[in-house]
């Protein structure tokens, strides 16, 4: 579940070749510790309503690891999507 625009959106069960492709980005990016927070699959807060969790997002380095509260805007420097088959939902919303 994603909360988007205030609603509760059912996601789709992640496939085993979505899996290893969030795994294989994770494993390229994982040198950038210490420098910077890799987000796997966590949420995002984009507003008030919004909370998407992307499967892949660099956020920079804060000693809490956003314990106290999850990253926002300015905290996130890329996020990956993969949408092996879900690109069109995902562009529109």
């Amino acid at each position: 579940m994603e909360l988007i625009e205030g609603e509760l959106v059912t996601m789709s069960p992640i496939g085993s070749r979505h899996a290893a492709t969030v795994a294989r980005l994770t494993a390229l990016l994982f040198p950038i510790r210490g420098r910077g927070i890799l987000w796997v699959q966590n949420p995002i807060r984009l507003g008030a309503h919004s909370e998407p969790q992307p499967d892949v997002a660099l956020l920079r380095y804060r000693p809490d690891f956003y314990a106290s509260a999850h990253p926002g805007p300015e905290d996130v420097l890329l996020v990956v999507e993969v949408a092996e088959t879900s690109a069109d939902y995902d562009r529109s919303v």
